[in-house]
Formats: structure tokens, C-alpha cells, sequence
């Protein structure tokens, strides 16, 4: 038997990790079946071969001088992770927030990131039909990084976080 680090044995026992049963039949028609979750009117897909995991009530700690929409900086199992509030960037609202602290881990064992989930994700399957050849009614601030888009009662974005996050690095701290 092999032996794990504490980091992998916590982490292949997370029990909020977002994973698919094995439904082939709805997969077959689907061009994406997997997560998403609402922001507003729009809907952000998480690309199926993301991991991910939700968590509960995880404690940030702010960084001064930043923009409002990183929320800090948080702990999970030995690694640190900025958080970010999604809807405040694609929306640049500056609305009261929610004051839950549900986050949705994405790559944590790479370099991870959460994001501030205003709701649980939900199972979500397009096929064809549903596919958006024109991303008109995207945000312009995602619209460069979105992979697909799908309609299906509001606008779905598969989001290329890992690209969309590292754009926004680029913008963290504030100008004066």
C-alpha cells in the first residue's frame, strides 16, 4: 500500500467535491455536461476537467490596496488561495454582498483559486441546440475568455478561469 502525504489523504476524502455518477446516457448527447452556478442573470459553467470542491465558511484575510473584488487571501490544507468575489468583477458591483462565506476551490493542488459562490453549483447538460454560435449578451469582460456558450432559460459561459484570473492579476492592486 502507498503511502499519501496529510495533504492527499484529506484532499482524495473531501466529501464536497463536485463529481459526476456515471449517467452515460445524458452524457452521450451532451456537448457539456458538468457544474455550473448563477451570477445575476448569467450562468458561469465549470469545465469538467476542473477540480473542484466547495467549501463552507472559509476565513480570508484581506489584503490592503487591493481592488474590492479580491476578498483575500485563504488557507486550505497548506495552501494559499486568493478569493475573489466573480460577480463583483463581471458585473462591477458594488452591491452589499452576501454574507456567506461559500467558495468554490478551483485547482486547488495547482494554483488554485476560489471564487465566491452567491449559490450551490447545479448539474447542468447542453447538447447541441442549446450551443450559441454568437456571444452577444456576454459581459465584455468575460467574453474573450469564454470557451462555450449554451442558452438554456439565461446565458451559460464555460469560463476559462486560468485565464480570465491571470488577466485579472494583472489589475489587483488599485491605482491612486
Amino acid at each position: 500500500m502507498e503511502m499519501q502525504s496529510p495533504i492527499e489523504a484529506l484532499d482524495s476524502q473531501a466529501s464536497s467535491r463536485l463529481i459526476f455518477d456515471a449517467d452515460t446516457q445524458a452524457q452521450s448527447n451532451a456537448v457539456f455536461h458538468g457544474h455550473g452556478f448563477e451570477l445575476q442573470s448569467l450562468g458561469i459553467l465549470i469545465a469538467p476537467e476542473l477540480r473542484c470542491e466547495v467549501v463552507d465558511d472559509l476565513q480570508m484575510c484581506s489584503l490592503p490596496g487591493t481592488r474590492s473584488w479580491l476578498l483575500g487571501m485563504a488557507q486550505l490544507r497548506g495552501k494559499i488561495l486568493p478569493v475573489f468575489d466573480l460577480q463583483s468583477m463581471v458585473f462591477d458591483s458594488h452591491k452589499k454582498r452576501n454574507t456567506d462565506k461559500r467558495v468554490l476551490i478551483i485547482n486547488a493542488h495547482e494554483k488554485g483559486l476560489g471564487v465566491l459562490l452567491p449559490g450551490l453549483p447545479k448539474r447542468l447538460s447542453f447538447t447541441e441546440a442549446h450551443r450559441m454560435t454568437n456571444h452577444s449578451g456576454v459581459p465584455e469582460g468575460i467574453s474573450p475568455f469564454s470557451r462555450q456558450v449554451f442558452y438554456q432559460d439565461r446565458l451559460w459561459v464555460e469560463l476559462d478561469f486560468d485565464g480570465f484570473f491571470s488577466q485579472m492579476a494583472t489589475n489587483v492592486v488599485m491605482s491612486h
